[in-house]
């Protein structure tokens, strides 16, 4: 009977070992599971920060690349306006300003051709090529003193003109970035030309 309890005994003990041994072992791994997934978690949470991160590099780039398109559009803006001006003042044969002393007198003497109605007056008072524009939507450069002169003077002394040239208030004309215009819708546009006035434009409408 004693060897029946010590028997017994014994197989508790062991039942009680192993039963302690499988619950440290599921401690252990339970702990194991946790630091897994915590690794997992962080593996997740730096993913999608990651994520977030590159969106947001993304969106600097892109932005940066607006800014720089758009710095290059001012560029070539800037450049394309400064060809203009400079083809304009080719055209207007834009120099120095005129002195204000010498700008009565030159108005004066186109005053004088246009009342005349004198071809040959208005012709030498011109620098050549001149821009002439006869009001039909289009204009020329005349080259030359011989060729303005094929021109026929009625369609350069119109009434319209003749009237515009004789109401130019001389003393309130000034030189601006086209020169010195007399009249308004028909004029007649002179400039500082190798130091001394002259015609550069003569506009109809």
């Amino acid at each position: 009977m004693k060897r029946k309890l010590a028997v017994l005994g014994t197989a508790i003990m062991a039942a009680a070992a192993i039963t302690a041994c499988s619950g440290k072992d599921a401690g252990t791994t339970t702990a194991a599971d946790v630091v897994t997934q915590a690794d997992t978690a962080g593996e997740a949470v730096n993913g999608e920060t990651g994520d977030a991160g590159a969106a947001s590099e993304t969106a600097a780039d892109i932005q940066e690349a607006d800014s720089q398109e758009a710095n290059s559009r001012e560029a070539d803006s800037g450049s394309q306006e400064a060809a203009l001006l400079e083809e304009a003042e080719d055209v207007s044969h834009a120099g120095a300003e005129l002195e204000q002393s010498a700008i009565k007198p030159f108005v004066q003497k186109v005053q004088k051709a246009v009342t005349d109605k004198d071809m040959e007056e208005l012709a030498g008072l011109c620098a050549y090529p001149v821009y002439v524009s006869l009001g039909e939507g289009q204009g020329e450069e005349i080259d030359d003193e011989a060729a303005f002169l094929k021109m026929d003077a009625g369609r350069i002394f119109t009434e319209s003109l003749l009237k515009e040239i004789a109401d130019t208030d001389v003393d309130t004309l000034e030189q601006f970035g086209a020169g010195v215009i007399m009249g308004e819708e028909n004029s007649i546009i002179f400039n500082n030309v190798d130091g001394q006035a002259a015609i550069t434009g003569i506009n109809l409408n």
